[in-house]
């Protein structure tokens, strides 16, 4: 005899691997995005650390 119950149980445990592997990959890709933008930052920084020594050797050499 065929039970409806178990196959529904399935079903929904296959669903919801599903989804969990769909937010696994989300959170993946997440990841990834702040990684770059946490790249992006340091780059910002030190380029910014660049022109601030530069402007200070440009008063130095001024003096």
């Amino acid at each position: 005899m065929f039970d409806f119950l178990k196959f529904k149980r399935k079903r929904k445990d296959c669903s919801i691997e599903r989804e969990l592997k769909n937010i696994k990959k989300e959170i993946q890709t997440i990841t990834l995005e702040v990684e770059e933008l946490v790249v992006i930052n340091q780059t910002k920084s030190i380029d910014m650390a660049i022109e601030n020594l530069s402007d200070r050797l440009k008063k130095v050499e001024g003096i």
